[in-house]
């Protein structure tokens, strides 16, 4: 008999003036696990409640709240959250699950209740807390570091702007690699003497300003995610016209099909705020970005094929001199990837198409048919992808500019809808539906239906670390065997389990109902009744002949405690269910309820 079970008691109650008391955990707080109880209270049968005392008690692991913090900050972990209702001496145990590629740090004081480490590069860290007591029992908790990757403030280019132009500064083109929100500050860093001038909406994504004297003006840009910030500056120059010679050099692209729109990018010097560009003679909506940048969106709906000349005048009339856009005739579109490539049966998926000459009037064709589609530019298409009634398997799409232009096609995924499982009965080997704690079974086979091979185990929301052997009989509705090889029920307290199967797939998680398993302890005496001489009624002051104790599971060296005291007298043990203590007496008790409670004694 294992060490680990010292005592295990059956709590009941005794005669009053003649009630009997059965006396219950008291629990209050719903949870799910031992973490949500407070130090001392166990999460049983989904409630916080103290347990009762039979045998060692596994411990709570709190590893502590999950962090967030910056590069090369040391990150200190705290497990003194974690308790023993046992009162045991604990040791713990700190150890990386998971840590970015790169990162060369090591925990220190990894054996102790407080460790740290050096968040050196940014990036994810998972680290396990294992917590043991005495005897040997085991619990562990994880907490996630997340060092934060900083922010990339862009203010845009250095700009040239005529005396008392309204300055637009613009911050969009600022990133972060974590998707985190971003915060802007807009300073006027150096201004010429004599400028008064005062920056609007500073704290915006997009600020402006008025300059008021020539000369030099030199803005900063502080952007924030929370945690670090990076800083980017431009320069402002006031510039007489007269003085600059605006130059284009190139064209980002510079050809386009008929039938089209795009977005082109004009790359040059000395390009003046207010600029004007120019395509076949016909003005243009400018978005002007620096004295180097120009963007246009070019409407080739209608444009003849061949070279167009395109340029730039400065305000003042200076102009650049003209480069030409080649329209192309329309050509045979090239796919070159659709996303995402893949949904789920029975659902719709908006997908992006991305190639290059794609005219407007361009069809998308799904499964051979024509499918509503949106144009964005020679580069881009979207559309809604409907998926129901389709099963599982790879189909077509490509896009037409004309009947003889079509591309190659592409192939989309549609995967089927992970099956719900659930599980259905249980047993354990040797045979039985009970499970016992403090044992290790040849295995726990569990049968289910939607089973599949990328299914995942959780026992009360933890995932089971164990071997799983999956054997699906049926693959038509997934009947199938969980086989869990040498089940150990060591660190289990009486109770109820709670298993749960997820499917995994197509990007989708289905779960099983959840499935309850009873645990017993085989060692914990069982109370029936009492009897004082051949009355179940006890009262005070009196001397009885016998006092009988009925029950279940009363081993050799059972003790009976009354009151919360040892019972000192002699105790007679007839059998496996039956305790005579003879003779007894009730004199100098007062009357009322009065609590008894038997305690096996195991290996001392």
């Amino acid at each position: 008999m294992s060490a680990l079970w010292k005592r295990i008691v059956w709590i009941g109650a005794l005669f009053s003036s003649l009630s009997v008391l059965w006396a219950c955990g008291i629990g209050v707080t719903v949870c799910k696990s031992g973490k949500e109880c407070a130090i001392g209270q166990r999460c049983m049968e989904d409630r916080c409640q103290v347990p009762p005392i039979e045998g060692n008690q596994t411990p709570v692991a709190r590893a502590g709240a999950d962090l967030r913090v910056k590069k090369g900050e040391r990150v200190r972990l705290d497990a003194s959250t974690s308790s023993d209702v046992d009162l045991d001496s604990l040791t713990f145990s700190w150890a990386f699950v998971e840590k970015p590629k790169d990162s060369k740090t090591a925990l220190e004081n990894a054996k102790s209740v407080q460790a740290s480490f050096i968040a050196d590069v940014p990036g994810k860290y998972i680290i396990r807390l294992t917590v043991k007591d005495g005897p040997g029992a085991a619990d562990d908790d994880e907490v996630t570091v997340i060092v934060n990757r900083p922010p990339v403030a862009n203010a845009g280019g250095d700009q040239l702007v005529l005396p008392g132009a309204v300055v637009t500064l613009k911050g969009s083109d600022s990133q972060d690699p974590d998707d985190d929100p971003m915060t802007f500050s807009w300073s006027l860093e150096k201004r010429p003497v004599g400028s008064v001038a005062k920056l609007n909406n500073a704290a915006g994504e997009i600020s402006s300003f008025t300059v008021d004297q020539p000369g030099l003006y030199i803005i900063q840009l502080k952007v924030s995610d929370g945690f670090d910030e990076t800083t980017d500056s431009l320069q402002v120059q006031v510039a007489d016209p007269a003085q600059l010679n605006p130059q284009l050099q190139a064209l980002e692209p510079f050809r386009a099909p008929t039938r089209s729109r795009a977005v082109v990018t004009l790359h040059g010097r000395d390009f003046l705020q207010g600029a004007k560009v120019y395509f076949d003679e016909k003005s243009l909506t400018v978005d002007y970005r620096s004295s180097k940048r120009l963007i246009v969106s070019l409407d080739l709906t209608s444009a003849k094929v061949g070279g167009h000349p395109i340029k730039v005048e400065n305000p003042g009339g200076k102009e650049t001199k003209a480069l030409v856009f080649q329209v192309d005739d329309i050509p045979v579109p090239i796919l070159t990837a659709l996303s995402p490539a893949k949904g789920t049966a029975g659902q719709t998926a908006d997908v992006t198409l991305s190639g290059t000459g794609f005219v407007v009037g361009a069809k998308v064709y799904f499964r051979d048919k024509v499918i509503p589609s949106t144009y964005v530019n020679t580069n881009k298409i979207t559309t809604k992808l409907s998926l129901v009634g389709l099963t599982a398997g790879t189909y077509e799409i490509f896009v037409e500019n004309d009947p003889s232009k079509r591309s190659k096609a592409k192939l989309f995924e549609v995967q089927a809808l992970p099956p719900k499982p659930r599980i259905y009965k249980h047993i354990f080997t040797p045979g039985s539906t009970i499970g016992s704690i403090d044992n290790v079974y040849e295995s726990l086979r569990l049968t289910c239906y939607g089973l599949t091979k990328d299914m995942q185990l959780f026992i009360d929301e933890k995932p089971y670390k164990g071997k799983i052997e999956i054997q699906i009989d049926n693959p038509s509705n997934g009947v199938g065997t969980i086989i869990l090889r040498s089940f150990s029920t060591k660190g289990y307290t009486k109770g109820h389990k709670s298993f749960l199967i997820k499917n995994v797939g197509a990007g989708q998680v289905v779960e099983s109902p959840v499935y309850r398993i009873r645990f017993t302890n085989p060692h914990e005496p069982r109370m029936s009744y009492l009897r004082f001489d051949n009355s179940s009624r006890g009262a005070t002051g009196l001397d009885y002949k016998v006092l009988e104790l009925r029950g279940s599971n009363f081993k050799a060296g059972i003790e009976v405690y009354f009151d919360g005291k040892q019972y000192t007298g002699k105790i007679e043990r007839t059998g496996t269910s039956s305790i005579k203590i003879q003779p007894y007496s009730t004199k100098g008790l007062k009357e009322g309820a009065h609590s008894v409670y038997l305690l096996n004694v195991i290996d001392g």
